[in-house]
């Protein structure tokens, strides 16, 4: 594929992208069950389509397009810090609802590794991207 329709199919693909992380904070708020996971697979099935058969091979055939380089199609910084607070969401809606499923020591042991996981983006991961 020439350059310029690589570029234009590539800034919609991950305009597309970007849409679904905001798809996914909606989801977030949804009411915990069945209908909530069926959606969330979803969403996440079709960002892995559109991320595995057409942002991966067009930046491999026009690298200088990648948008994790720098000044490339998008804004990839304000999108790891979008992603990285999803992440952080569902983390402590995990730890939320970690006390109607364990108890005892399993419910000790799920939460202080949640809690674990979230001293590693705090500790290890937010100082990188102040260097960003």
């Amino acid at each position: 594929m020439d350059k310029n329709h690589a570029a234009l199919i590539l800034k919609s693909a991950v305009s597309f992208d970007n849409e679904i992380g905001t798809l996914f904070r909606h989801i977030r708020s949804l009411e915990d069950g069945e209908e909530k996971e069926r959606i969330k697979k979803a969403v996440g099935d079709v960002m892995g389509i559109i991320t595995r058969y057409i942002i991966f091979p067009l930046t491999t055939q026009h690298p200088d397009l990648d948008p994790d380089k720098k000044g490339a199609v998008v804004d990839q910084y304000k999108n790891f810090q979008e992603a990285l607070n999803i992440v952080c969401g569902e983390i402590n809606g995990a730890a939320s609802m970690s006390r109607a499923v364990f108890d005892g020591d399993d419910l000790k042991t799920v939460q202080r590794e949640l809690a674990r996981l979230m001293e590693i983006i705090d500790s290890k991961i937010l100082p990188l991207t102040k260097r960003t």
